[in-house]
């Protein structure tokens, strides 16, 4: 018969072996974004070209941005269950330093993503009533 605590220590390792699968698959959820990312960037360069070389690069890169953003937000996940069960200081440090870089770089990123959302939206003529506006 099992003790409690060994029992304790059983259901500890399933939990380690459960979350890195889970986060080996949020991994490759992330993977599959920047893949649909892509495919959306040669989608939109091989589209018949009805606007200006400007305009083009702007719509492949908020085709691929937002998919990149996305990206980020599982590579997040995947950290965090990477150090979900028993983790380290060095651990939690590592994973505190690599979520700070992905959520500066996802600010920026979705940052410029509205920017370039209003720039479109100015270029193309359905304009965009901003707060001063109304």
């Amino acid at each position: 018969m099992i003790g409690w605590l060994e029992g304790f220590e059983v259901a500890e390792t399933y939990l380690a072996v459960g979350a890195a699968y889970v986060g080996l698959l949020v991994e490759a959820a992330s993977v599959v974004c920047i893949l649909i990312g892509l495919v959306a960037v040669v989608r939109v360069l091989f589209r018949p070209r009805t606007v200006g070389r400007g305009l083009l690069f702007l719509q492949i890169r908020v085709a691929f941005s937002c998919w990149l953003a996305l990206a980020l937000e599982f590579q997040i996940a995947a950290d965090i269950l990477g150090t979900i069960v028993a983790p380290t200081f060095h651990q939690l440090g590592k994973l505190g330093i690599i979520v700070a870089i992905r959520i500066v770089l996802t600010y920026f990123l979705n940052r410029d993503l509205e920017a370039d959302a209003k720039l479109k939206a100015k270029v193309s003529g359905v304009g965009v009533a901003s707060e001063e506006e109304k």
